[in-house]
């Protein structure tokens, strides 16, 4: 009766949200694996590198992903955005027109962010991380930064023409596997350098076949005249994009300042508690990061043809199917943090209250739907820019007085708070410009 009933509803259900659900389920299985391949990166450089050497590895990623970051001047969800819209109306000249412009952009920003971290590897040793040995990783892995960039905006195009499998192999997955098993080889040889060169050889060969991909993915295509001029998409690009960067950033500071901020004030063992509780209770938001990465480009779609009516049914049919498996997760949380916790052994039974106030952020997270995807992929940056500001203020003022109070509890409250702030406001204003309630019926409302 239960696979009958499961049946009916499955034939019930429009093209568009059974799209999302079979994408979600190859997204969901891709990142899963991407996770693993990263943590098996974690696994190999410890016992190769030591806890020292391996932090050293880590500090110059993260400079590398930043100026990345920086690099791609927010059009990463620009370049999805207007590729799939274009897509959608078979206006394939547009398509490559918005790809080549956006690729031609982020070179010549990544070089120029490149360089700077280049030359300023050495004073980012000494003054910022207080190690001068970290010179030269910083220095090998600014090489990184304008093949990542460019990977990156691939995957993103690629997401556009809904290639989910190609975009997150470009994204995470080939440059993953391929240096874990450079690491592997080059960490033994050349220590923290060799295992910084094996990640940039990894992001180079990604982009390889990032570019391989699109070609076959947009092979055939109609090349007739695009509609509109090199300048004008430019234009377009980066009027959607200079938004969205700081919106980006801004939600950087939003996950990152807790446990900077602890690592200031607080005692170290607090912050490993609370990057557990932090990494545990993301698990929550799992389904979310599946469905959104579908999502993007099939929002960008329905926005562009003016069908509001699906796109609306998509997304609040999409939001009560992750509500519907986000929350058993959460009643394990709540109910029994410490048998979730114990699998990390006895230090972490501190971050018993921490896993439970931070997985009510990130079922808020889930609840209210894929809200902030919505205003970015119907052309609202500033919205979605100015709530990311309201966000980052909050989680920043919250830690400043909770912080040296209450230490990783206050910290906890203080990033929850910033994501119940953060997808509330998305909601209302997707409510406002869209007219769209993600979780309730807008019709319940009107009644």
């Amino acid at each position: 009766r239960l696979k009958d009933r499961l049946g009916g509803w499955w034939s019930a259900q429009d093209s568009h949200i059974l799209d999302l659900i079979r994408g979600a389920s190859v997204a969901g299985a891709l990142k899963a694996l991407a996770a693993l391949l990263a943590f098996g990166l974690s696994v190999v450089l410890g016992p190769i590198l030591g806890a020292e050497g391996a932090g050293g590895c880590f500090i110059a990623l993260a400079t590398a992903t930043i100026a990345a970051t920086v690099g791609r001047v927010g059009l990463d969800s620009a370049v999805l955005r207007f590729v799939a819209a274009h897509a959608s109306a078979g206006r394939w000249a547009d398509v490559n027109r918005v790809h080549r412009t956006a690729l031609a952009i982020g070179f010549v920003c990544s070089c120029a962010v490149a360089s700077v971290l280049y030359l300023s590897a050495e004073l980012l040793a000494e003054k910022a991380f207080s190690d001068a040995a970290l010179t030269t990783p910083i220095r090998v892995m600014a090489a990184s930064v304008v093949p990542l960039s460019l990977s990156v905006l691939v995957s993103r195009s690629l997401l556009g023409l809904s290639r989910v499998r190609e975009s997150l192999l470009v994204f995470s997955i080939v440059p993953s596997a391929l240096a874990l098993g450079g690491t592997w080889v080059l960490a033994a040889e050349w220590g923290v350098n060799g295992a910084v060169a094996a990640y940039v050889l990894a992001v180079i060969a990604a982009l390889v076949y990032g570019w391989i991909a699109w070609r076959k993915a947009t092979a055939g295509q109609s090349s007739a005249r695009q509609s509109r001029p090199a300048t004008s998409t430019m234009r377009d690009l980066l009027k959607c994009g200079s938004p969205l960067l700081l919106g980006e950033l801004l939600q950087l500071v939003i996950h990152v300042s807790g446990t900077v901020m602890l690592g200031v004030w607080s005692d170290k063992a607090y912050v490993g508690q609370f990057g557990v509780a932090w990494r545990t209770a993301a698990l929550i938001g799992f389904v979310l990061v599946a469905i959104n990465t579908i999502a993007q480009p099939k929002f960008a779609e329905l926005y562009a043809r003016g069908e509001m009516k699906s796109l609306a049914a998509t997304a609040q049919k999409a939001t009560l199917i992750m509500t519907a498996c986000a929350a058993p997760v959460l009643i394990v949380f709540l109910a029994a943090p410490g048998f979730v916790l114990s699998a990390f052994g006895s230090d972490f039974s501190g971050a018993i209250v921490l896993l439970q106030i931070l997985s009510v952020g990130q079922f808020v997270n889930v609840a209210t739907g894929s809200v902030g995807v919505l205003l970015v992929m119907s052309g609202k940056e500033l919205e979605y820019r100015n709530v990311q500001v309201v966000a980052a203020a909050v989680v920043l003022l919250l830690n400043v007085l909770l912080i040296p109070i209450y230490g990783a509890v206050g910290a906890a409250i203080a990033v929850a708070s910033a994501l119940i702030v953060q997808n509330v406001l998305f909601g209302y204003f997707v409510w406002v410009r869209l007219g769209i309630l993600t979780l309730i019926p807008r019709a319940v409302v009107q009644r």
